[in-house]
């Protein structure tokens, strides 16, 4: 009867060594470019008074009307307040500045990536009075020229999807074409098809899909490794052109899940609290 042996590498590690190894390179290979990018809003603007003079200092509180959580900046001394992190929904601004009336601006929705400017004027008068702004058009996205189609919770949440594949909902943006395998219940489907969409006249399969910020794309053919339910969905954004210098390696597409449960507990940090589940 044989006797089994076990080899080694030349360094003494037996073959069975080797296999964590190989597993770690294969993960670090194919994991290549996944990284985190956020699907958070930001707003910024500037801060006079009502001679257009600049207002430095100024306490501006952003107030998510969900959750009652407060994002918090100061004005620069060019009278600019930038201020980041905002989930996606209904926010209320707060602007107050010794001296100064403080200014309120209810009702603000921000939407995936959002990157909003919203300007305020300030006049004289005690800290203890307040003026509401109200009628107010909706703001422009001034600091991107990114084109793409917002489908909200109730549209996303309700539209009767076959297999409730959450990514049949990229066809609502102009100039998208599904290709083969891409429409309809992804069950019993190539996973290949799932990201198979051509973007004004791309090729297939050129795009990533984010969930809260995070990719569900692999380096292996840039393939989808997971599709979210449909229930858990707040907002679907497809972008399709003039996409940042962050998103080059990728020729049209790039669409941002944002899912239903975060900043479930109310905090008044100037920072988010990372969120309880993300999908």
């Amino acid at each position: 009867m044989k006797r089994l042996r076990r080899t080694t590498d030349g360094t003494g590690h037996s073959d069975g060594c080797r296999t964590p190894k190989l597993l770690l390179a294969f993960i670090l290979v194919f994991s290549t470019g996944l990284l985190a990018q956020s699907a958070d809003a930001s707003l910024t603007g500037r801060i006079t008074d009502p001679n257009k003079a600049l207002i430095t200092d100024a306490k501006v509180t952003v107030i998510n009307s969900g959750t009652g959580v407060h994002y918090s900046g100061l004005t620069n001394e060019a009278g600019t307040y930038y201020v980041s992190n905002l989930p996606p929904g209904r926010y209320r601004i707060e602007v107050e500045k010794l001296g100064f009336k403080a200014v309120i601006q209810s009702g603000l929705v921000l939407h995936v990536q959002d990157a909003l400017e919203v300007n305020f004027e300030m006049t004289l008068g005690s800290a203890s009075e307040s003026v509401t702004v109200e009628g107010e058009p909706p703001p422009l996205d001034t600091e991107s020229s990114t084109v793409g189609t917002v489908v909200e919770q109730r549209v996303a949440n309700e539209l009767p999807l076959n297999g409730r594949n959450v990514f049949n909902l990229i066809v609502l943006a102009p100039s998208v074409i599904p290709q083969g395998s891409s429409t309809g219940t992804p069950v019993g489907v190539n996973p290949f098809g799932w990201g198979n969409y051509q973007v004004s006249g791309s090729f297939g399969n050129q795009s990533a899909e984010y969930l809260d910020g995070q990719p569900l794309n692999i380096g292996y053919i840039n393939l989808p490794v997971l599709i979210p339910t449909q229930d858990s969905i707040q907002e679907f954004k497809v972008q399709t052109s003039n996409l940042g210098a962050e998103w080059g390696r990728f020729a049209r597409r790039r669409d941002h899940i944002k899912n239903k449960g975060r900043d479930k507990l109310p905090s008044w940090r100037s920072i988010r609290i990372p969120p309880q589940r993300r999908i």
